[in-house]
């Protein structure tokens, strides 16, 4: 009897190895068709290996694979089963993510495996801590982000870093017929503005020698900020105290009792949230704004009659109430992202 059913249990085994064996290898080794690229539902699940067949299919393409299984979803949320592991719920449900991210954002704690792959870049910054750290980071941000004080100064920044900076490089480039990596551009060119906020140091990043020096690595990575900011934590402890700055690091600073170790979070932080969210805002804006020459004309008699209402002449900065009448292009901006 016993070697009966152990026999029974490896037929079982063994079949179902090798059932897997033959649809994994068939979905690998088949060339998809357009109906089979793009799914109309739900991921398939099965016992004890959940959507692994699924996941190993689309291995290569998993961002665009779960982007049209969502969109083919009603509710734009799936729950994908995995094999000795928690299920994963993947949404673009924008009353799911205002639950989740806003509404009750103390009822979905950041887990551990999300915090320990991030602690050893961002540190104790406020993106993976969770509980009163978090509310009294948040607090202060929002404060300080939303100051009129602060508006101003990135603008003036901003216009600075355009004139200055960005505007020679693209004329250059266009009289020279150059072509351009437009995404880097921006990253330099949101590396300088960032740290110019948070720590009133400009780095240099749009200057040829910075480019020559950071030509063949990644351009923004956590060692290469302690490399260019070697002493500003320490410093701008020091200095501030007692003393106004409009720096984001000095208005920390003033908030309470802060150490060179949480400044250097801080500062790391919010220059490496700031950098890639806006530059890739910034790349695809530019990219969908070429392909709506309707769009772009639109925008720009926006601006001019923006420009036209408070008497200014062409070139000449705006200031952060102006910015704010241009409707068009904010509403612009919001779709494109």
């Amino acid at each position: 009897m016993d070697t009966f059913f152990e026999q029974s249990l490896l037929l079982i085994y063994s079949s179902v190895i090798l059932f897997l064996l033959h649809y994994i290898h068939k979905s690998i080794s088949r060339p998809k068709t357009p109906t089979e690229t793009t799914n109309s539902g739900t991921p398939k699940s099965y016992p004890l290996i959940g959507s692994l067949l699924d996941f190993i299919k689309n291995r290569s393409r998993f961002i665009d694979w779960t982007t049209e299984i969502l969109l083919a979803t009603p509710t734009n949320t799936i729950l994908l089963r995995r094999p000795g592991m928690d299920p994963m719920v993947i949404t673009a449900n924008p009353s799911n993510v205002k639950h989740i991210l806003m509404t009750n954002f103390d009822r979905y704690p950041k887990g551990e495996l999300f915090t320990s792959h991030l602690r050893a870049v961002f540190g104790q910054v406020m993106f993976i801590l969770n509980g009163e750290p978090w509310k009294d980071q948040r607090r202060i941000a929002v404060h300080e982000f939303s100051s009129t004080t602060f508006c101003n100064c990135a603008v003036n920044i901003i216009a600075q870093e355009t004139h200055t900076m960005l505007i020679p490089i693209l004329e250059r480039a266009s009289r020279m017929n150059h072509v351009l990596d437009l995404q880097e551009i921006f990253e330099r060119f949101m590396f300088n503005i960032l740290s110019r906020l948070m720590f009133s140091e400009d780095p240099g990043a749009l200057s040829t020698p910075f480019v020559e020096a950071f030509r063949h690595s990644s351009f923004i990575s956590h060692e290469r900020l302690h490399h260019l900011f070697p002493f500003i934590w320490k410093t701008r402890l020091i200095e501030t105290r007692g003393v106004s700055k409009d720096d984001i690091i000095s208005r920390f600073i003033d908030h309470g009792d802060a150490t060179v170790d949480y400044l250097r979070d801080i500062g790391i932080g919010f220059l490496l949230a700031g950098t890639d969210t806006t530059v890739s805002s910034l790349t695809w804006f530019f990219w969908i704004l070429s392909s709506n020459p309707r769009v772009e004309k639109q925008i720009v008699e926006e601006v001019e009659a923006v420009r036209a209402k408070h008497s200014k002449n062409p070139g000449e900065t705006f200031n952060f109430k102006e910015i704010r009448e241009m409707h068009y292009l904010h509403a612009a901006i919001t779709e494109s992202m």
